[in-house]
């Protein structure tokens, strides 16, 4: 399974989707699904929707799988001379920024490098630390004038560094928050059987989770979900991570436990996990899970749901490290969940 969905995951982190544009991101999982699902379409939001029908008695309960097509990116704020100032959109780490290759969606797209004044050139409260994104600048190598012509203050401000797969099926590239848990979406929508699930599912590659949680929040409102799986990441185990913090790569996804989660859904993932024998870590969040799981609680009378996420390191960083075996563990899992939902588990949640 593991080479099936690789190049899916490439090809998605490949493309710009910074929150607020996440259309290329769409175009390419409508491709990917068209054959694992009846119908898809794009809401006026710009989430996209696919439902694979159950084989249970209609009407069928529901089961809404979600997960974000966003990035965290740029905008551009301004221009100096021929080089311009970027504006955050949502968090990352700055440390890493200057030298960065980024791709300016203006009338077309350029190519650009972050890069950051000369220390002369700086506030003197700056001197020897991180410079802050308001004081970088994005250098596109053409003359002032040209530059006016092609873009202008608003811009889409994109990373651009190309994936690339290390030793042990290791993948590092931007947005694999949340690319990589699209790739488990649909390694749980190619390993269901025909018949194999009673209720209905409905995968929504959400937009804009990076801001707001309002692709979330649209999509439930939309659908009336019964029950709902957020798919997202969580800190990944490296160098000098607090062991109580992160999780290790390699050691299949976690269960959240926090105030946003339905108690008898996350024990029907570690019961999926034991049917199944993939690994499991519970992750205990005591305040929310930072998740589209916000946007789903806050739908009508809010939707009871779970938190899956798959570890990684560096997050909201170009250069985040994930395993292609827990993008693979996640999805199984997540069907395997499906795959046990029945009416004793809808009188469980009270809804029977």
């Amino acid at each position: 399974m593991t080479a099936d969905f690789a190049p899916l995951l490439l090809d998605l982190l490949r493309l710009p989707g910074v929150a607020g544009n996440e259309t290329p991101v769409a175009e390419r999982l409508r491709q990917a699904w068209e054959e694992v699902v009846d119908a898809q379409n794009l809401d006026p939001l710009g989430n996209l929707i696919a439902v694979r029908h159950g084989s249970g008695s209609s009407p069928r309960p529901k089961i809404m799988v979600a997960a974000h097509m966003d990035s965290v990116g740029f905008r551009v704020r301004g221009i100096l001379d021929s080089f311009l100032q970027i504006a955050q959109v949502g968090r990352f780490d700055e440390r890493v920024l200057p030298g960065e290759p980024v791709t300016v969606h203006g009338t077309r797209a350029l190519p650009g490098l972050i890069v950051a004044p000369p220390r002369s050139c700086l506030p003197e409260s700056l001197e020897g630390g991180v410079v802050p994104t308001r004081h970088l600048l994005v250098d596109l190598g053409l003359p002032a004038r040209e530059v006016r012509r092609i873009v202008q203050p608003g811009d889409v401000v994109s990373f651009a560094r190309a994936p690339l797969i290390l030793e042990e099926s290791v993948v590092v590239g931007h947005s694999l928050d949340n690319r990589a848990s699209l790739a488990a979406i649909t390694v749980c929508l190619e390993s269901l059987a025909d018949g194999q699930h009673t209720w209905d599912i409905f995968a929504a590659a959400t937009v804009q989770e990076e801001t707001t949680a309002i692709g979330a929040l649209a999509a439930a409102e939309s659908l009336g979900p019964t029950a709902a799986i957020v798919l997202d990441v969580t800190y990944g185990y490296g160098y000098a991570e607090p062991a109580h913090a992160s999780f290790p790569l390699g050691g299949g996804p976690t269960n959240a436990w926090s105030p946003e989660i339905h108690p008898e859904i996350y024990r029907e993932i570690d019961a999926a996990a034991e049917r199944s024998g993939i690994p499991v870590t519970r992750e205990v969040l005591p305040e929310e899970t930072g998740t589209d799981a916000r946007g789903l609680l806050l739908a009508k009378t809010g939707v009871p749901l779970g938190v899956l996420s798959i570890p990684l390191r560096y997050m909201h960083n170009p250069g985040e490290v994930v395993l292609l075996s827990d993008i693979e563990r996640t999805g199984m899992l997540l069907a395997e969940f499906i795959t046990g939902l029945d009416d004793g588990f809808l009188a469980r949640l009270g809804m029977d």
